[in-house]
């Protein structure tokens, strides 16, 4: 089969490609673990300070912390931040 000269020829050789790149890019998206999280910043005028606050999920938070600490925690136990030193 021989593709017709010309702006349609693009066009036939385009619509595969980019459909294989959605149904990749697609399966990627699916097999990536879903993370929240809601970051602020506010100017002070009265301190003239920059003030930032970082909302993250306590699971998410946890994994994390296990992860650098290597070792088994759960927020909800620890007595006081003392303890992941």
């Amino acid at each position: 089969m021989s593709l017709p000269a010309g702006p349609g020829r693009f066009a036939m050789l385009a619509w595969p490609i980019a459909l294989a790149l959605v149904l990749l890019s697609a399966a990627a998206v699916a097999a990536h673990p879903f993370h929240t999280s809601l970051g602020e910043v506010e100017w002070n005028g009265k301190t003239r300070h920059l003030e930032v606050s970082l909302r993250v999920d306590a699971g998410d938070f946890e994994r994390a912390l296990r992860r650098m600490t290597r070792r088994a925690l759960v927020l909800e136990q620890l007595k006081s931040l003392d303890e992941l030193a």
